[in-house]
């Protein structure tokens, strides 16, 4: 299925009929059924304990879409739905590392989508790496590298 661009305001666009339904997921008409969350939360629960008899720390961690990090620039007629998919999973484990304020909070000071593109660009993807290095921080002794140490390509 070839993806289709959705035109937001001030010139942002978004991914519409691709084959993950993002819009249906944000808007709420797709969700998880009960026996998905449990597949969820299990999974994340085996991985976690597995790994955690290893003495092996384990994050796991979603990253937001453009549409939730910039929802105000989508068309009027898109409405963020708070029971959508993440939400759901999110209220079901709490130990999952969700960056969507840090993304936030990070577009005050640059962009961290660029409007054409349906994937964080350099700058958000280290606001993300942040937020994971955050929380392995508080397991291990680690140290992140500066912004203006990294090149992207």
């Amino acid at each position: 299925m070839a993806a289709i661009a959705i035109s937001g305001k001030n010139n942002y666009l978004f991914l519409g009929k691709d084959s993950n339904s993002v819009i249906g997921q944000i808007i709420g008409n797709i969700k998880f059924t009960k026996q998905q969350i449990n597949k969820w939360t299990t999974l994340l629960d085996e991985r976690h304990d597995r790994l955690n008899k290893r003495n092996i720390a384990y994050f796991y961690m979603t990253v937001p879409n453009k549409e939730i990090v910039y929802s105000e620039y989508l068309p009027d007629d898109i409405v963020i739905s708070e029971d959508r998919p993440i939400c759901q999973l999110l209220n079901a484990y709490d130990k999952i590392i969700y960056p969507l304020p840090n993304l936030i909070k990070a577009r005050k000071t640059m962009e961290t989508f660029s409007r054409g593109e349906t994937h964080c660009n350099d700058y958000g993807s280290y606001i993300i790496y942040l937020a994971l290095m955050g929380e392995i921080k508080k397991k291990i002794q680690v140290q992140t590298i500066p912004y203006s140490e990294i090149s992207f390509y």
